[in-house]
């Protein structure tokens, strides 16, 4: 739990600090009592996977183990827990084939299998499909933030930026404790060319995340938008000190000399 609750808050460094902690797992003779042992570490290793959108370790995380190995009600929890994670997974390195008829197995009544269909759609530029997926996944969970984030995400995807800000201000509405959908805002606000507001969005999802590398950088370039170079400057070395994905470094070694830049 410490583990998942530190990737969520993007603290990278000290979920694998705590993963680096748990008690190495045991040589099981038993195939059904490997699988369980493996689904007990497999939540940390996604946590970690996920938030550094690393797609290739969330696919080994999530297939750590055969589902044929649980037993029938084990492999409901595994269709409802597991399945989606190594569906996104397998969209997000795009094979969306197997990701379609992976998550096509999972219930319908499953809020993450809902979300994870509306991502999977919307990864495959199907909209009117990931706008039905998500919206049966509000109607499922309305108090919870998830679903209203990831719709915004798609609809920015789609370069409708009101329409996504309005379901990132929900997501934040609903999780106020949670910076991802104050960045996703941030990111909105940049697309319209609004900077000053993306600082504000990056600003307030760094009082609630501090250690998130990508927020840095993005804050960092809404900086260097408004020729605050000093201050991007800062906010890009905060960022190469912490956790990013591969395409947000190589963006920050793009950025970064122009905040050293002189006029």
């Amino acid at each position: 739990a410490l583990v998942s609750a530190q990737a969520a808050c993007h603290d990278l460094a000290g979920a694998r600090a705590a993963r680096a902690e748990a008690p190495a797992p045991t040589p099981q003779a038993d195939p059904h009592a490997a699988a369980l042992q493996a689904w007990t570490y497999a939540p940390m290793d996604m946590s970690v996977a996920l938030a550094r959108e690393d797609w290739p370790a969330l696919e080994r995380a999530a297939a750590s183990f055969p589902p044929e190995a649980l037993s029938p009600a084990e492999r409901i929890s595994w269709s409802t827990l597991m399945a989606p994670w190594l569906a996104l997974a397998k969209a997000k390195q795009g094979d969306l084939a197997a990701a379609q008829a992976l998550i096509a197995t999972t219930p319908t009544d499953c809020y993450l299998c809902m979300r994870t269909r509306g991502v999977i759609a919307s990864t495959a530029g199907d909209w009117a499909g990931a706008d039905r997926w998500f919206a049966q996944a509000v109607r499922q969970g309305p108090s919870l933030p998830f679903a209203y984030a990831d719709w915004g995400e798609s609809l920015m995807a789609r370069g409708r930026y009101d329409a996504a800000i309005a379901r990132f201000k929900q997501a934040a509405e609903k999780g106020p404790r949670w910076a991802d959908p104050l960045e996703l805002w941030g990111e909105a606000l940049m697309k319209k060319g609004d900077w000053a507001g993306a600082v504000e969005q990056f600003a307030a999802a760094d009082k609630l995340a501090p250690k998130w590398g990508r927020n840095h950088l993005r804050w960092g370039e809404a900086l260097l938008k408004l020729g605050r170079r000093a201050e991007a400057g800062a906010q890009f070395r905060a960022a190469r000190s912490l956790d990013l994905s591969t395409a947000d470094r190589a963006r920050l070694e793009a950025l970064s000399p122009r905040a050293q830049a002189r006029t």
